[in-house]
């Protein structure tokens, strides 16, 4: 008879599961982040179109 091994697959995929979400909801916040760097990039270039 096999040893029961089916707490440790369960286990596995939850670990698997909390990484993949961690990495997922690092993009959302990399992105979030890259968006506000842009914007902020765009408004210092519009400043510096206005002066002469």
């Amino acid at each position: 008879m096999p040893p029961e091994t089916t707490f440790y697959m369960i286990l596995a995929f939850a670990a698997y599961l909390g990484l993949l979400g961690a990495y997922v909801g690092s993009l959302f916040w990399r992105r979030a982040s890259l968006k506000r760097d842009s914007e902020a990039l765009r408004e210092m270039q519009a400043e510096l179109e206005r002066k002469p």
